[in-house]
């Protein structure tokens, strides 16, 4: 029963880290700011320590071959959905071309968040599929 808990926890601190990294991640390149770059560059460093110390801490057991299958059916489907999503816009791009020219930051703006997209993706069909079997 404990360990449930601390199994639980441990998978909050991990939700809980790649959000708020990724919102750094986002927030430096849509600010062009290095130093919540750099800050965040830390944060996910301190992140990543605290989680291994506590998975040592509390001797938590690694995932099981359901959990193992959940996620690869969870990054599968993210995968295909942003591929046919790409390929969606790209053939779109054939008939209705882009009228102007996207510049370095505009291009960084677009990756972060097709990142925060796809993180966001994965967390559902991660949900879905869990429930599901």
């Amino acid at each position: 029963m404990i360990e449930q808990i601390y199994e639980k926890t441990y998978k909050r601190y991990i939700l809980a880290g790649l959000i708020i990294i990724s919102i750094g991640i986002n927030l430096a390149i849509q600010q062009k700011n290095t130093t919540i770059a750099a800050l965040t560059i830390i944060a996910a460093i301190v992140w990543m320590v605290l989680l291994v110390s506590y998975r040592k801490k509390h001797d938590l057991v690694g995932k099981d071959e359901r959990l193992k299958r959940i996620s690869q059916m969870a990054s599968s489907t993210t995968f295909a959905i942003f591929v046919f999503g790409f390929l969606f816009i790209g053939l779109l791009n054939v008939f209705y071309p882009l009228e102007k020219t996207i510049t370095a930051h505009g291009l960084a703006s677009i990756l972060s968040g097709i990142g925060l997209a796809m993180l966001f993706c994965n967390a559902v069909f991660y949900m879905y599929y869990k429930r599901r079997y």
